[in-house]
């Protein structure tokens, strides 16, 4: 690879780990923001929604989720309750999710500030997208040179 894609592609790495930490960022202020309201309502009416960011393997997710609580047994034989989160489906294809699935798992109290939050995770999602194609890009282009310089070879040595 010549040191110009080489550029290339750390520039659109560097990229993809800034939009990670702008969505990292922006899921703990959702959290901190939701939590903070949360303790203002009473405990039947406590948020069950919930948002994470991921980075692993070059791939940059943002899910929403939602929380289900079963009263069960600990280890001690004692009642508790235990959370399952079970993600929210995001349309395929699509950077964004639907509203409908969104304020199903949401309170009154929270829905306003979720979608609010969806709009900006949708943003990051399509930048994203973008910058993936980027990178798929470049390395077609790293392997058709490849070939075309195998080819050359090829060529003045026969």
């Amino acid at each position: 690879m010549d040191s110009k894609r080489a550029r290339i592609k750390k520039d659109i790495e560097d990229c993809i780990e800034d939009l990670y930490e702008n969505a990292r960022v922006k899921v703990d202020r959702f959290w901190k923001e939701n939590m903070a309201e949360e303790n203002k309502q009473d405990k039947n009416n406590r948020s069950r929604i919930g948002v994470r960011t991921r980075y692993r393997n070059g791939t940059l997710t943002i899910d929403w989720f939602f929380n289900s609580f079963v009263k069960g047994l600990n280890e001690q034989g004692k009642d508790e309750w235990k959370v399952f989160s079970t993600q929210i489906k995001k349309p395929a294809g699509k950077t964004m999710y639907s509203e409908g699935p969104l304020k199903k798992h949401c309170r009154d109290w929270e829905m306003e500030r979720v979608l609010e939050y969806e709009k900006e995770f949708a943003v990051i999602r399509t930048d994203f997208a973008g910058l993936s194609k980027a990178r798929s890009a470049l390395k077609t282009s790293e392997r058709q040179m490849a070939k075309l310089q195998a080819d050359k070879q090829e060529t003045t040595e026969g």
